[in-house]
């Protein structure tokens, strides 16, 4: 049964690998992905997130593809487009057997993480002689990875994603700046907040390219 949004990452490079010409546009992805792994998927992943409409599982999906991009496995040629890239191809060549994403690393080989240096290092030191601000980091980062994954309680208002964009941007978690924006109804929020995080979405979508 799927987890988190990493489980799905390698699940999701073989549906591409899959493909004749290993590419197609990401709705059609989706299809393919929820035929093919629907028993996998948990029930509650299938509950709509957002005013978007979309369900959790498929902001897992689109989390892995982040991911995927951020490692050269998959890349996007043009807009909607999702291809599995020859590193993509020859990487489940040399790993047929694997299964899971375990932590900075796609089981069997060890890959950096550009975008996410920042996160690990909050993680693991404090970012003053205050050990207490580090905890404070932390936990925001927890609680917004455990949202965007699916697996938290927590129902943030309109400003609160908001203040987690700015968070993330200022943090460099791009791909997670740009997926909570999506979830955010400009009718919740005053128009000059709505506005500036959408500027800082924006410069997210960019800085993750």
């Amino acid at each position: 049964m799927f987890g988190p949004y990493t489980d799905y990452l390698i699940p999701l490079l073989k549906i591409l690998d899959d493909l004749p010409r290993k590419v197609d546009r990401g709705e059609n992805v989706l299809v393919m992905f929820e035929e093919k792994h629907r028993n996998e998927i948990p029930e509650y992943a299938f509950n709509a997130s957002g005013s978007t409409g979309k369900t959790q599982w498929v902001y897992c999906i689109y989390n892995a593809k982040h991911k995927a991009i951020e490692f050269g496995l998959i890349d996007s040629p043009s807009k909607g487009i999702w291809h599995l890239t020859e590193d993509g191809h020859k990487w489940l060549l040399e790993h047929p057997n694997a299964t899971h994403f375990i932590g900075g690393s796609v089981q069997g080989k060890n890959i950096n993480i550009p975008n996410r240096s920042s996160i690990k290092k909050f993680r693991s030191q404090p970012l003053t002689a205050d050990i207490s601000k580090s905890k404070i980091l932390a936990r925001e980062i927890t609680n917004i990875q455990a949202y965007l994954d699916g697996h938290s309680s927590l129902q943030p208002s309109a400003e609160k994603l908001c203040d987690w964009v700015n968070f993330c941007y200022t943090f460099e978690m791009y791909s997670d700046g740009g997926d909570l924006f999506a979830l955010i109804s400009p009718n919740e929020v005053n128009t000059w907040y709505y506005e500036r995080t959408k500027r800082l979405a924006k410069l997210c979508e960019l800085k993750k390219m």
